[in-house]
């Protein structure tokens, strides 16, 4: 397959998984991460470093044709091309960076694996596979801050350097608000449907009720109106004759 660089450079290779071309920081980082973040239901670590410039996905659909400088054809790579997996300044990208293992669960609930939003269509009515498959083991993907901010440390970093626990940490405590966000919104809207049901519920006791006890107030108005004719009509009998 081919692959293109960081630096916009293109090269041949022989792997077929993103992985195969990550290099990891030293086991004394490695560890360190492992204790801070603790592990997956596999038993591999939640958090890790890497170069990122090391990082690469898996994206094609397209052919791309390759010419000489007079605009001859050379050669054509393969649909299927390896693609950097994080747009980064040249300056980050012989870094560490922090990433978080994530499950197959979280690729689908986020577009992975959904020929909806995984494919593009281009102009000559192609399809281009932006998003690469869902691997069964899941896989690790950048962390964040400020936003769109990836968590990135120089190569000289120190186990105990305290920015790299604050910076788990951080990770860990977004997560978990998120899920008391998500907890808090289910809680609220389960009281919203109870208030709803109860009021729905003594709506129509009322009115059961009200016609339990109207109905027979109404037929006794009218028997009290009929009787009054009845006497009226007695009278007027009466003085008639």
């Amino acid at each position: 397959m081919w692959m293109m660089t960081y630096d916009g450079g293109w090269a041949d290779t022989s792997a077929r998984h993103p992985d195969q071309f990550t290099v990891l920081a030293p086991q004394r980082l490695q560890e360190k991460c492992r204790a801070i973040g603790g592990t997956n239901h596999r038993g591999e670590a939640r958090f890790r470093l890497v170069v990122l410039q090391s990082r690469y996905m898996i994206s094609g659909g397209l052919a791309v044709t390759f010419l000489d400088l007079h605009g001859n054809y050379q050669k054509q790579i393969p649909a299927e091309i390896f693609i950097p997996r994080y747009q980064a300044e040249e300056i980050e990208r012989e870094l560490y960076l922090l990433e978080q293992w994530r499950s197959p669960q979280w690729y689908y609930e986020n577009g992975f694996g959904d020929p909806k939003v995984a494919m593009e269509w281009t102009v000559g009515g192609k399809t281009v596979r932006c998003l690469e498959p869902i691997w069964p083991d899941g896989g690790y993907e950048a962390t964040f801050y400020e936003g769109m901010q990836m968590f990135v440390f120089p190569r000289n970093l120190s186990p105990d350097n305290i920015v790299l626990q604050w910076a788990i940490c951080s990770v860990l405590r977004a997560a978990h608000c998120d899920k008391k966000r998500v907890l808090s919104g289910l809680r609220d809207e389960t009281a919203k449907r109870r208030e709803k049901d109860i009021e729905e519920a003594t709506e129509v006791c009322l009115n059961e009720r009200s016609n339990l006890f109207i109905e027979p107030a109404i037929s006794l108005a009218g028997m009290r109106g009929d009787l009054w004719k009845r006497k009226e009509s007695s009278v007027l009998e009466q003085v008639t004759n």
